[in-house]
């Protein structure tokens, strides 16, 4: 009989397999098996990893505080009837300190690829003022399956104070139109 065992730490190896072999007069009932000691660079680099990833997750929280500046975030509903060509389900806008986030329920309405806008564009709809400068853009999942909903979102700078809405958002690799 082969026994293959996970170690406990989950270091590697990652297992160990043993080859059992029945005697009539002998009887185990367990097996303890201890994995060779492991060289002190190996614990210190995985001790520097563990360490990375949480200041990672520090670093975005310090981030979304940096953007919130002390003050309230803003929220507005997007009404789906106001959304243009593309079949929007919904949305939010929330203002922060340092920009707008636009937050979409967007449907991939093709049916035969799956969608991931990387471009957008934010304007105001009144001619003659100056699109707002788009930081990033992003889609929950990485991407929205053919026919399915997903959340868009799209992050911008704070509009000049003579700037006013309401805005067209555009997604001009998405389903054909606009927001």
């Amino acid at each position: 009989w082969v026994l293959r065992v996970r170690y406990a730490d989950g270091a590697s190896p990652e297992w160990a397999a043993f080859a059992l072999v029945s005697h009539p007069s002998a009887v185990d009932q367990r097996v303890d098996a201890v994995g060779p000691p492991k060289p002190l660079e190996t614990c210190q680099d995985a001790h520097a990893k563990a360490q990375a990833r949480c200041e990672g997750s520090r670093a975005e929280v310090w981030g979304l505080a940096d953007r919130l500046g002390g003050a309230g975030v803003q929220r507005r509903s997007i009404d789906k009837k106001k959304s243009g060509d593309l079949p929007i389900k919904g949305g939010h806008v929330y203002r922060l300190a340092t920009g707008l986030l636009v937050v979409l329920d967007v449907q991939n309405a093709t049916s035969e690829r799956h969608w991931s806008p990387t471009v957008a564009t934010l304007r105001p709809i009144r001619r003659g003022q100056p699109a707002l400068r788009v930081r990033a853009v992003a889609v929950r999942g990485g991407r929205i399956a053919p026919g399915e909903v997903g959340q868009v979102a799209v992050e911008v700078d704070l509009p000049s104070p003579g700037v006013a809405p309401p805005f067209r958002l555009e997604l001009p690799e998405g389903s054909g139109g606009s927001v």
